[in-house]
């Protein structure tokens, strides 16, 4: 029954299960290395006896789970590109093996070995948009729709394909059923962008729109009920309204929307409200339904009561970790949370106290001052303002940084106006406590949108005047924002008041009057992402290092007042920047960075470069988080995250990587941060935490231990899902 579902939800670019049909949830990310958007992901139809799994990503290819998800390795054999986005298994799956992978550049793949291999089967310049395994009994019948309304069909297995009707004027197909009885008719109903639900006839030339009752015409997913025999039960999911359902084939369709929620931010990057929708398995019995939407993951258990939010997210995501300079005395550190403001411990971890007395919220770093002991400065970021507070942060004083540049401004506007967040994308899955029958998955893939779309968005219609003044707002005030991301205080702060934040809009801030007022020192020439490090000789060397994305390394040494670039950005872009520069740098002029080419080490200040062969970089792994020892002149001990793979130390003298605190990994946390006690030598502790756990070892970083921290009930938002069927 619906008690031992399991439900697998893409959320915040992870991906994360719940076994217990939505009340907890787990991260899933042992194996799992990729490097961009996830899209989709898919359970085998006989997966309560295989426990297989499919996900696809945009750039990283394909993954596949054999043990419910804790794990999961590449199936990109034979792939002809690494973008791909729709995923469909064949019903007969247990024996033939086929799964069917459509490429967001266009072309189809298939494998006929559960993902060993796979091989382009479709060669035509169509993008697909929804795949279906007839159901009934002619086997061998797939019928496939494309981004320009064509439906295609194949009685072979996908050997060869025929094209069956186009449906003008529909902005695509976005999914297809063919339910029983209809089906031993020959007639097909195919969900659209602008035409709602179309009813395909076989040797008939003119589908028929069946959308009786149907308000929005963009359908975004169609899913049918697993006892359709005898309920004829059909749901419908769209952009705006929600979820629709019909028992009569579509002749006639009744809303049941009551207690979805919308963000007016899906609105304005053009992403849908809602995604897709799946019944339980034993539906016919408990009566629930599971949706995805921009605002959430939502469940259903009758249909005349409304539906509720399952909290699929973090509990206060960590984005910001920070450890008191006197830790060894005052046993203080913190933390920083997207939603849930910050939180500081004065024991080590054993407990914790809310620390957000004029603090926001939505946090994005946290950190102490270097003279935290004398004058018990702690400095937090958000996104358009620097907090501080003197007083342990028992309280902050709010500070905005400079952002009214008109620059940025054009330049946020264009980001805004033609291209969407793709990492905003939905699609669900989900588990069945019995072999399911076939149902369609479907994902809406958001991705560059030229002027035709905003033209599209107006013609579509926008749900009344409240919309059109948002998205004025976005558009106006929004590219103003300044996306504050990280904190760099100067080691000597007490006698320079130096204060550095980069952020994710292009532009490093830096203040020298201890964060009363900011100019801006650097400025990209794209959205990029940056990290910073400063010299531990700051006050003497005056050196700064910036590594960005899209323009390189580069290196200053009077404060950040001019810039020389010393290593060019990689052709690739990339997702994991990160930093560290050795303690000992005065004399070692060492430094570790991390980007699309790798891990990078130079130890002459800038001059060179090379690329150390850590773990996976074969296979291009991106790294997670790098810290270097504060006695790291002595012990030589560099910690490496690799994301999906675990953590690794790097022995100087043997320059060689081994692997460590396995424990970790096997329990799929990946560290994102990594602190080092400043007394290391002597404690011997290491802080680490991943989106949503702290953890602590105190033995060099073999095994770690989680510390307990505080939670409370906060709003899924921005999810993207997938469900699965389990015995």
């Amino acid at each position: 029954g619906y008690a031992s579902q399991e439900i697998f939800v893409i959320v915040q670019k992870e991906l994360r299960k719940s076994a217990d049909g939505g009340t907890t949830w787990q991260r899933l990310a042992k194996g799992l290395d990729y490097n961009h958007l996830l899209q989709h992901v898919v359970t085998s139809p006989s997966y309560h006896a295989d426990h297989t799994l499919f996900l696809s990503t945009k750039g990283s290819g394909i993954y596949r789970s054999t043990d419910r998800g804790w794990s999961w390795t590449k199936v990109n054999n034979g792939l002809e590109q690494l973008s791909i986005g729709l995923l469909a298994i064949s019903p007969q799956h247990a024996s033939d093996r086929t799964v069917l992978a459509a490429g967001m550049a266009g072309g189809l793949y298939k494998s006929e070995n559960s993902g060993e291999t796979w091989r382009r089967i479709y060669d035509r310049d169509i993008i697909v948009t929804a795949i279906h395994f007839a159901s009934h009994s002619e086997m061998g019948e797939i019928l496939i729709g494309d981004h320009r309304g064509k439906l295609y069909r194949s009685t072979d297995r996908g050997e060869t394909w025929h094209f069956e009707v186009h449906l003008k004027k529909s902005g695509g197909i976005t999914a297809i059923v063919n339910p029983q009885p209809l089906a031993s008719e020959r007639v097909v109903l195919c969900g659209t962008k602008r035409r709602g639900v179309v009813k395909i006839i076989a040797n008939s030339a003119t589908p028929v729109e069946v959308n009786h009752g149907i308000l929005d015409q963009y359908i975004t997913s169609l899913a049918l009920s697993p006892a359709y025999a005898n309920d004829f039960t059909l749901f419908a999911t769209t952009w705006f309204d929600g979820v629709y359902h019909t028992t009569d084939n579509g002749r006639n369709w009744q809303k049941m929307s009551r207690g979805l929620t919308a963000d007016p931010q899906a609105q304005l990057l053009n992403l849908p409200h809602f995604t897709a929708l799946h019944p339980s398995s034993n539906f016919a019995n408990d009566r629930t339904v599971f949706l995805a939407g921009f605002d959430g993951l939502f469940k259903l258990t009758d249909a005349a009561a409304a539906w509720t939010s399952l909290e699929a997210d973090a509990l206060g995501r960590i984005e910001g970790l920070a450890i008191s300079p006197d830790y060894h005395t005052d046993h203080t550190l913190a933390f920083s949370t997207y939603r849930l403001g910050a939180f500081l411990s004065r024991d080590g971890g054993q407990t914790w106290r809310a620390a957000n007395k004029g603090l926001a919220t939505r946090l994005s770093d946290i950190t102490f001052s270097p003279q935290y002991p004398s004058d018990r400065t702690v400095f937090a970021a958000s996104t358009d303002f620097f907090y501080k507070s003197t007083v342990q942060a028992t309280s902050w004083e709010r500070i905005e940084l400079p952002s009214r540049d008109w620059k940025s401004m054009v330049e946020g506007a264009k980001n805004r106006l033609f291209k969407a967040d793709s990492s905003r994308s939905r699609a669900v899955v989900q588990v069945r406590s019995a072999p399911p029958r076939a149902v369609n998955q479907h994902v809406h893939t958001a991705g560059v949108w030229d002027l035709s779309g905003v033209i599209d968005l107006f013609r579509r219609g926008w749900r009344g005047l409240g919309h059109r003044i948002t998205l004025l707002v976005h558009l106006v005030i929004k590219p103003w924002t300044v996306r504050a991301r990280d904190i760099m205080v100067s080691p000597n702060f007490a006698a320079d008041q130096t204060v550095f934040v980069s952020t994710a809009n292009n532009r490093v801030f830096r203040s020298i009057d201890g964060g009363r007022t900011w100019s801006v020192i650097w400025r990209g020439k794209k959205k990029q992402l940056m990290a910073l490090a400063l010299s531990p000789d700051f006050a003497t060397d005056r050196t700064v290092f910036l590594s960005t994305s899209a323009d390189g390394v580069h290196k200053s040494m009077d404060r950040g007042d001019t810039w020389q670039r010393v290593r060019r950005a990689p052709k690739r872009g990339t997702k994991g920047l990160r930093i560290a520069i050795s303690p000992d740098y005065a004399n070692d002029q060492t430094l570790w960075i991390s980007n699309a080419e790798g891990l990078l080490q130079t130890t002459d200040g800038g001059q060179s470069w090379s690329v150390p062969d850590y773990p996976y970089r074969d296979q291009h792994s991106p790294i997670a988080a790098i810290a270097i020892s504060p006695d790291y002149a002595t012990d030589g001990i560099l910690l490496v995250s690799v994301k999906g793979r675990g953590l690794f130390q790097y022995d100087r003298k043997q320059q060689a990587f081994t692997p460590t605190g396995t424990n970790l990994i096997d329990r799929n946390v990946v560290l994102n941060d990594i602190v080092f006690s400043p007394t290391f030598a002597l404690d011997h502790t290491i802080y680490g935490a991943s989106e949503e756990t702290l953890v602590r070892s105190t033995d060099d970083g073999k095994t770690w231990r989680v510390v307990k921290t505080p939670t409370h009930p906060e709003t899924v938002s921005r999810q993207e899902t997938a469900s699965v069927k389990q015995p």
